[in-house]
């Protein structure tokens, strides 16, 4: 989007589609007010459709940190269940054909918002009860603090 308000892309990005998603998660998962959950349940049901291509491994994290939310109102969803599974296997699997011992991660660089790639594989893992994906984000989350971390001394010493 330019100054202007201008889009500048016909069709937005699967990064900011998942960004979306997940805070229209929150926003079925937190909200009060009848009909906002409402236009937010529906709104969140209207951008699930596009999330079961996506293969950016951020923009699906971010839809599955955004579909944990809305599961924790809306449990028994199946259609969101079903995505849930589809594009967690997808990020689990991009993790497993990359990681290494030494190198626990499904990329060759850390790029942006690097701790959601483990969140949402905690998320997901706990929510199938899937213990190898589960144990795949502690391993990559663990290791990324470590990465992130290492040799920085804390502002209070």
């Amino acid at each position: 989007m330019t100054y202007s308000r201008q889009g500048t892309e016909e069709i937005g990005s699967e990064d900011a589609h998942g960004r979306a998603l997940w805070s229209l998660g929150k926003a079925v998962a937190f909200l009060q007010n009848p009909g906002h959950l409402a236009m937010s349940t529906t709104l969140f049901n209207k951008a699930l459709r596009a999330v079961e291509n996506f293969h950016s491994p951020r923009a699906i994290a971010f839809s599955l940190v955004g579909m944990h939310a809305y599961l924790e109102k809306f449990s028994g969803d199946s259609d969101v269940r079903r995505i849930r599974e589809v594009l967690a296997g997808r990020l689990f699997d991009q993790f497993k054909t990359h990681a290494t011992d030494g190198w626990p991660w499904l990329e060759n660089a850390l790029n942006y918002a690097n701790g959601t790639l483990p969140h949402a594989l905690l998320l997901a893992g706990r929510g199938m009860l899937q213990k190898d994906m589960l144990d795949m984000g502690l391993r990559s989350l663990k290791w990324l603090t470590t990465i992130q971390t290492e040799g920085r001394r804390h502002q209070s010493e």
